[in-house]
């Protein structure tokens, strides 16, 4: 387990600071309590650096899980998340909405990041499949792999439903994957990982 902090956007965010839970975090106020604009973002991240190369400068395999929900109050509500590794902690300014907290329309290549986006809107600019998709991300929001979930009723992403995510990325082949189940199905039959 490591340290963190949770971070709202300073442009963006409205309503009471993120909910601590004993093993949750609730990130961005409840819509059906809190009114917000639409421009709420919120990150959870990392106190400590996190180093991904090894002593030889190679960069090194990594993998994580997590369990999230998107609540929504409609299938058109909402922008959806990201898991995300970055070289900087604040926010870029106005990147909330379909940005995802990662980039802004000023955001050079300095700005860099990988991020697996679990997203509920068709943003055109950045070239969406639908309204309910995953996507591996590097530096842009333009994603290089995306994955329609829209077609799966129990992988659509603004359904409120729960979800589990495993992130998996392989130095040695330079293969990223990605998996994700519906908690309701989260039987070891289901389980794409079998944990």
């Amino acid at each position: 387990m490591f340290d963190y902090s949770i971070t709202p956007s300073g442009e963006a965010y409205y309503g009471t600071a993120a909910t601590l839970g004993s093993n949750t975090v609730w990130l961005i106020p409840d819509p059906a309590k809190t009114a917000t604009n639409g421009d709420t973002a919120c990150r959870i991240i990392s106190t400590e650096q996190i180093t991904f190369f090894n002593t030889s400068g190679a960069i090194m395999s990594f993998n994580t899980s997590f369990s999230f929900q998107i609540f929504t109050l409609s299938d058109s509500s909402g922008e959806g998340m990201a898991f995300f590794i970055a070289q900087f902690k604040a926010f870029p300014y106005a990147s909330a909405r379909g940005n995802l907290g990662l980039l802004n329309a000023t955001s050079f290549p300095g700005d860099k990041f990988f991020a697996v986006e679990f997203d509920i809107a068709l943003t055109p600019e950045f070239e969406d499949p639908s309204s309910s998709h995953v996507g591996i991300d590097i530096n842009t929001l333009k994603s290089i792999q995306t994955f329609d979930t829209s077609n799966s009723t129990d992988l659509t992403l603004h359904r409120n439903s729960q979800f589990r995510a495993w992130v998996d990325f392989n130095a040695s082949t330079n293969i990223v994957q990605v998996w994700l189940i519906n908690s309701a199905d989260s039987s070891s039959a289901h389980d794409p990982k079998g944990v």
